[in-house]
């Protein structure tokens, strides 16, 4: 199977992103509502209840008459209650609005169709993509813990902590309506507030781990090989690795194996 040429693997990725921003938006719109209106006031964009809307006003609208017309521009509004979803593509019109609104799983299995496709026709670099992470956690030389491991740990868990508090509080939004006063969350907010602030720590932390793990997986590794370069030491009894130079006193051990 060859491979994807640049153009259809580019549009892959991008429907991939499309998709996951769709699912972001049909959860986050579950229980608040985001719009754009004109300066002009005379129509609006919206995601509202699972999907996305076109608004525009009646040609009979005045804006003085209006009790309270929108303000122009962004606008996020949230509402409480149990969600009702919109499955099905519906149009109304009321007095001060015309709307046309798309429930968001309909471009979703639009875009997430020819997205499978691409994906199924590139098949091989999905593999080659495993076998280069099985590589990369099963490695052929042990790893040390240095300065630039526990900056990108320290940026990991930053990202984490924010993804995981933001579908966390969205997830207690979508079932529960959210009480600040409520000392499940008052907890909650302290733990993360220390979690937060002791960054630094935990990436050293998880930096540690990572590197014990992945030393474990190579000490795993069938054969006899150097502990830093990874070079096979099977046969040699110089008692040293011709690759790096490391002092290895039982490298003759493999040799008794053969």
């Amino acid at each position: 199977m060859r491979r994807q040429s640049r153009a259809p693997r580019a549009l892959k990725w991008a429907g991939t992103v499309l998709c996951a921003a769709i699912l972001v938006g049909f959860v986050f719109s579950t229980r608040r509502a985001v719009s754009w209106d004109s300066p002009s006031l005379r129509y609006e964009i919206n995601l509202l209840l699972g999907s996305i809307g076109y608004s525009w006003r009646p040609e009979t609208w005045r804006r003085e008459a209006e009790r309270y017309p929108p303000n122009p521009g962004w606008g996020i509004a949230r509402y409480g209650g149990s969600p009702k979803l919109s499955w099905s593509i519906t149009r109304g019109a009321n007095r001060s609005w015309n709307w046309l609104s798309i429930p968001l799983w309909i471009p979703f299995v639009v875009v997430a169709v020819p997205t499978g496709m691409l994906w199924y026709r590139d098949w091989s670099s999905v593999r080659q993509a495993i076998r280069r992470l099985a590589g990369w956690l099963r490695p052929k030389r042990r790893k040390k813990v240095t300065l630039w491991l526990v900056a990108a740990f320290c940026v990991l868990h930053v990202v984490g902590l924010f993804a995981s508090c933001a579908a966390t509080y969205t997830l207690y939004d979508f079932l529960l309506d959210y009480r600040p006063k409520n000392p499940v969350y008052a907890v909650g907010e302290w733990v993360l507030f220390i979690l937060f602030w002791t960054t630094a720590l935990w990436g050293v932390l998880w930096a540690w781990l990572f590197v014990r793990l992945r030393n474990r997986l190579f000490e795993r590794q069938p054969g006899h090989h150097c502990p830093e370069c990874g070079y096979d030491l099977t046969g040699n009894v110089s008692g040293r690795c011709p690759e790096c130079g490391t002092l290895v006193p039982d490298a003759g051990a493999g040799r008794e194996s053969v």
